[in-house]
């Protein structure tokens, strides 16, 4: 596992048990049909990491996912996947931007 990066900001008991040590929720907002939106940042047990919007337990809205290869996605995100605009920075330098669908380039 990984590090606890801070504690949980407004969260009842049940929501904290959704979500491993290694999440930090900074922000918790109402959206439509009354499901809440998290802003927060997750390091993963393989050091990965995730800072952005979640929605239901998931990668959700805008948000960055660094692996420790030194890959870089920033851009949209639904139900976990890359989806809509978003700028690919390979560790060798390579870059694609533009827009993606079930985390695939299109």
């Amino acid at each position: 596992m990984g590090k606890i990066i801070h504690t949980f900001y407004q969260l009842n008991e049940e929501e904290k048990q959704k979500y491993s040590e290694n999440f930090n929720v900074v922000k918790v907002s109402d959206s439509d049909n009354n499901q809440k939106r998290y802003y927060g940042k997750m390091t993963y047990a393989n050091g990965d990491i995730y800072e952005g919007e979640w929605k239901d337990s998931q990668k959700n809205g805008h948000g960055k996912y660094i692996w420790t290869d030194g890959d870089v996605y920033e851009g949209e995100w639904k139900d976990g996947m890359r989806n809509g605009q978003g700028k690919y920075t390979y560790a060798n330098g390579n870059v694609y931007e533009g827009e993606w669908k079930d985390s695939k380039r299109v």
